[in-house]
């Protein structure tokens, strides 16, 4: 009998929870195509549904990226972009560039975790409704029935909160400059 563990569903659906949009993110960045980028993912966690053996968090964490990475990668290949687009991009996943969208993919879930526990349906909506579905605020004040100015004032609400939260978890310095990068 064998000693693999196979992920259980419950297993499975915590870690599509929480990669889900964030490797989406980064294949994104990598294809430049977001619903090449979604199919990419997709198809990585029915590989990782399919694998063999769960063995952790960590070790699924980097699994999801290196196949998403790859995938990505293949994608490229197979359309030819890679000669024409990617030529200074190794396919090295410690590659200064790999690494910089990897890093950037995960600030981005600990941006949309934050977003989850923001205080006020308002503020929280407006938020989603910006940074997740991409709506300008005239789109956003259609949507929720409400003026152009409430949905100015919610989204200053919620940066001013969400900037406070970055700055607790990287300290005021950190957070700052990261929060300028972005």
């Amino acid at each position: 009998m064998s000693d693999e563990v196979h992920i259980s569903k419950e297993q499975f659906e915590r870690e599509f929870r929480r990669h889900y949009r964030t490797l989406c993110f980064f294949a994104e960045r990598l294809v430049k195509d977001k619903q090449v980028a979604e199919d990419i993912v997709q198809d990585t966690f029915l590989k990782l549904y399919s694998r063999a053996a769960y063995q952790g968090e960590e070790q699924t964490k980097a699994y999801l990226y290196i196949t998403t990475k790859n995938a990505a990668f293949n994608h490229g290949r197979h359309l030819d972009i890679v000669r024409r687009s990617w030529p200074e991009i190794p396919t090295d996943t410690f590659n200064p560039e790999i690494l910089k969208h990897m890093i950037h993919a995960e600030f981005m879930r600990l941006v949309w975790e934050l977003v989850e526990q923001m205080p006020g349906e308002k503020m929280k909506t407006v938020f989603k409704l910006c940074w997740q579905d991409g709506l300008k605020n005239h789109e956003i004040s259609a949507v929720m029935q409400s003026s152009t100015n409430t949905v100015k004032e919610q989204k200053a609400k919620g940066m001013n909160w969400l900037r406070s939260k970055i700055f607790e978890i990287f300290g005021s310095n950190n957070g700052r400059n990261i929060l300028n990068g972005l």
